[in-house]
């Protein structure tokens, strides 16, 4: 089942941001909610951070969304974080969709891509 879980954060220089926590499947079913969610935190707060580690399963449209996110966050000089360790199925699943690469893409700021390996780029 999908839920999200949201809390604001303040950090040691009293910085705000807004995170959640999701838990089980995003997948076509789920994106709807998770997109309309994605979009309040941005209306809600400069910082937002999904943390994905009791994400269980996703989908493409799962990584497609988190793109847009990524790519919005860029675009109104906002920050989007996706946090703590991806499951070994989710993983993977990022890997055989393709979206793992050596370098941001083109439409984006290169350094903030989601999916760049950084061990593989150096960084």
């Amino acid at each position: 089942m999908f839920e999200i879980e949201k809390k604001t954060l303040t950090n040691n220089t009293g910085e705000q941001s807004l995170r959640y926590r999701i838990s089980g499947t995003i997948d076509i079913e789920s994106i709807a909610e998770l997109k309309r969610q994605i979009l309040e935190g941005f209306n809600a707060s400069e910082h937002l951070v999904l943390d994905w580690d009791a994400v269980e399963d996703i989908d493409f449209t799962a990584l497609q969304l988190m793109c847009a996110a990524n790519l919005y966050a860029y675009e109104h000089d906002k920050t989007f974080e996706l946090k703590n360790n991806l499951s070994s199925s989710v993983a993977a699943t990022v890997k055989n969709l393709g979206f793992i690469r050596e370098t941001g893409c083109s439409r984006e700021n290169k350094a903030r891509c989601l999916w760049v390996n950084r061990e593989a780029s150096g960084e």
